[in-house]
Protein backbone atom coordinates (compact mmCIF):
# COMPACT_ATOMS: atom_id res chain seq x y z
CA UNK A 1 0.00 0.00 0.00
CA UNK A 2 1.46 3.12 -1.17
CA UNK A 3 2.36 5.88 1.63
CA UNK A 4 0.65 9.72 1.55
CA UNK A 5 4.04 10.67 0.64
CA UNK A 6 4.64 8.33 -2.31
CA UNK A 7 1.03 9.17 -3.63
CA UNK A 8 1.86 12.68 -2.81
CA UNK A 9 5.33 12.28 -4.31
CA UNK A 10 4.06 10.43 -7.81
CA UNK A 11 1.50 12.92 -8.23
CA UNK A 12 3.99 16.11 -7.97
CA UNK A 13 6.46 14.11 -10.10
CA UNK A 14 3.86 13.45 -12.65
CA UNK A 15 2.68 17.26 -12.79
CA UNK A 16 6.25 18.40 -12.98
CA UNK A 17 8.24 15.67 -14.36
CA UNK A 18 6.17 13.55 -17.16
CA UNK A 19 6.88 14.83 -20.89
CA UNK A 20 3.17 14.34 -21.57
CA UNK A 21 0.27 14.75 -19.35
CA UNK A 22 -0.53 11.34 -17.97
CA UNK A 23 -4.23 9.73 -18.18
CA UNK A 24 -6.58 11.31 -16.21
CA UNK A 25 -7.00 7.18 -14.69
CA UNK A 26 -3.64 7.78 -12.91
CA UNK A 27 -4.24 10.86 -11.45
CA UNK A 28 -7.99 8.91 -10.54
CA UNK A 29 -6.10 6.36 -9.13
CA UNK A 30 -3.76 8.49 -6.90
CA UNK A 31 -6.81 10.62 -5.57
CA UNK A 32 -8.40 7.62 -4.49
CA UNK A 33 -5.80 6.40 -2.74
CA UNK A 34 -5.62 9.88 -1.26
CA UNK A 35 -9.28 9.35 -0.51
CA UNK A 36 -8.39 5.83 0.69
CA UNK A 37 -5.99 6.70 3.21
CA UNK A 38 -8.15 9.88 5.43
CA UNK A 39 -10.99 7.83 4.99
CA UNK A 40 -8.88 5.43 7.45
CA UNK A 41 -9.57 5.54 10.88
CA UNK A 42 -7.93 7.27 12.41
CA UNK A 43 -6.28 8.45 9.31
CA UNK A 44 -2.29 7.62 9.04
CA UNK A 45 -0.25 9.70 11.57
CA UNK A 46 1.65 11.12 8.33
CA UNK A 47 -0.67 12.26 6.71
CA UNK A 48 0.16 15.70 6.46
CA UNK A 49 -1.14 18.79 4.90
CA UNK A 50 1.68 19.10 2.29
CA UNK A 51 1.23 15.48 0.56
CA UNK A 52 -2.76 16.50 0.26
CA UNK A 53 -1.62 20.10 -1.14
CA UNK A 54 0.91 18.39 -3.75
CA UNK A 55 -1.52 16.05 -4.57
CA UNK A 56 -4.63 18.73 -5.23
CA UNK A 57 -1.93 20.91 -6.99
CA UNK A 58 -0.69 18.35 -9.70
CA UNK A 59 -4.52 17.87 -10.37
CA UNK A 60 -4.56 21.56 -11.00
CA UNK A 61 -1.17 21.79 -12.98
CA UNK A 62 -2.46 19.27 -15.10
CA UNK A 63 -5.80 21.13 -15.84
CA UNK A 64 -7.49 17.48 -15.02
CA UNK A 65 -10.48 19.66 -14.70
CA UNK A 66 -13.07 16.06 -15.09
CA UNK A 67 -10.82 15.26 -11.44
CA UNK A 68 -11.80 18.84 -9.74
CA UNK A 69 -14.97 17.34 -7.93
CA UNK A 70 -12.13 15.17 -6.48
CA UNK A 71 -10.30 18.03 -4.36
CA UNK A 72 -13.57 18.57 -2.26
CA UNK A 73 -12.67 15.70 0.49
CA UNK A 74 -8.65 16.56 0.27
CA UNK A 75 -9.14 20.76 0.65
CA UNK A 76 -11.17 19.74 3.50
CA UNK A 77 -8.93 17.79 5.14
CA UNK A 78 -6.18 20.05 4.79
CA UNK A 79 -8.12 23.04 6.04
CA UNK A 80 -9.29 21.01 8.95
CA UNK A 81 -9.07 22.61 12.39
CA UNK A 82 -6.90 19.30 12.79
CA UNK A 83 -4.32 20.41 9.98
CA UNK A 84 -4.35 23.47 9.49
CA UNK A 85 -2.10 24.95 12.25
CA UNK A 86 0.52 22.60 10.67
CA UNK A 87 0.19 23.77 7.40
CA UNK A 88 3.67 25.34 5.74
CA UNK A 89 3.92 28.10 3.51
CA UNK A 90 4.67 26.02 0.31
CA UNK A 91 1.25 24.25 0.92
CA UNK A 92 -0.53 27.26 1.36
CA UNK A 93 0.77 28.60 -1.65
CA UNK A 94 -0.06 25.67 -3.60
CA UNK A 95 -3.43 25.75 -1.77
CA UNK A 96 -3.49 28.92 -3.82
CA UNK A 97 -2.84 28.04 -6.84
CA UNK A 98 -5.94 25.16 -6.89
CA UNK A 99 -8.13 27.92 -5.78
CA UNK A 100 -7.31 30.09 -8.83
CA UNK A 101 -7.84 27.22 -10.71
CA UNK A 102 -10.50 26.17 -9.60
CA UNK A 103 -12.32 29.58 -9.52
CA UNK A 104 -10.87 29.82 -13.39
CA UNK A 105 -12.64 26.87 -14.53
CA UNK A 106 -15.58 27.19 -12.18
CA UNK A 107 -15.62 23.19 -12.00
CA UNK A 108 -16.53 24.14 -7.93
CA UNK A 109 -18.32 27.01 -8.42
CA UNK A 110 -17.04 30.72 -8.74
CA UNK A 111 -16.16 30.30 -5.14
CA UNK A 112 -13.54 27.79 -6.03
CA UNK A 113 -12.12 26.49 -2.89
CA UNK A 114 -14.76 28.79 -0.76
CA UNK A 115 -17.63 26.08 -1.99
CA UNK A 116 -15.52 23.63 0.39
CA UNK A 117 -17.21 23.14 3.31
CA UNK A 118 -15.29 24.42 6.18
CA UNK A 119 -12.66 26.52 4.28
CA UNK A 120 -12.84 29.98 5.39
CA UNK A 121 -11.98 33.02 3.67
CA UNK A 122 -9.10 33.94 6.03
CA UNK A 123 -8.07 30.77 5.36
CA UNK A 124 -7.87 31.53 1.40
CA UNK A 125 -5.98 34.95 2.26
CA UNK A 126 -3.48 33.33 4.18
CA UNK A 127 -2.51 31.10 1.00
CA UNK A 128 -2.58 34.33 -1.27
CA UNK A 129 -0.82 35.78 1.36
CA UNK A 130 2.03 32.48 1.00
CA UNK A 131 1.74 32.61 -2.55
CA UNK A 132 2.57 36.45 -2.75
CA UNK A 133 5.68 35.97 0.06
CA UNK A 134 7.10 33.46 -2.22
CA UNK A 135 6.69 35.52 -5.76
CA UNK A 136 7.93 38.04 -3.69
CA UNK A 137 11.36 36.32 -2.39
CA UNK A 138 11.56 34.45 -5.97
CA UNK A 139 11.79 38.12 -7.59
CA UNK A 140 14.71 38.78 -5.22
CA UNK A 141 16.77 36.11 -6.32
CA UNK A 142 20.82 36.68 -6.56
CA UNK A 143 21.81 36.92 -9.83
CA UNK A 144 23.85 33.39 -9.73
CA UNK A 145 20.66 31.85 -8.34
CA UNK A 146 18.70 32.78 -11.69
CA UNK A 147 21.89 31.42 -13.61
CA UNK A 148 21.57 28.37 -11.99
CA UNK A 149 18.22 28.25 -12.60
CA UNK A 150 18.54 29.15 -16.69
CA UNK A 151 21.21 26.44 -16.83
CA UNK A 152 19.04 23.84 -14.89
CA UNK A 153 16.56 24.59 -17.29
CA UNK A 154 17.49 25.38 -20.72
CA UNK A 155 16.32 23.50 -23.27
CA UNK A 156 17.58 20.62 -24.77
CA UNK A 157 19.06 19.13 -21.54
CA UNK A 158 19.27 15.83 -19.93
CA UNK A 159 20.13 13.83 -16.95
CA UNK A 160 21.57 10.45 -18.01
CA UNK A 161 23.64 8.77 -15.17
CA UNK A 162 24.61 11.74 -13.18
CA UNK A 163 25.72 14.07 -15.81
CA UNK A 164 24.13 17.03 -17.17
CA UNK A 165 24.67 17.80 -20.54
CA UNK A 166 23.34 20.14 -22.35
CA UNK A 167 23.07 19.95 -26.49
Amino acid sequence: AATPQAVANMAWALAVLAPDPPPAALMAFLLQRMHDLLAQQPPPADLSPQHLANTAWAVAVLDQQQLAGQLAPLAAAAFSQQRWPTSQAEALGQWHQVHLWLTDSQVLGPAGLGAVPGVTQQQLEQCWAAWEERLTREAKASDVQKEVAKVSTCSGCCLSMHLHVCV
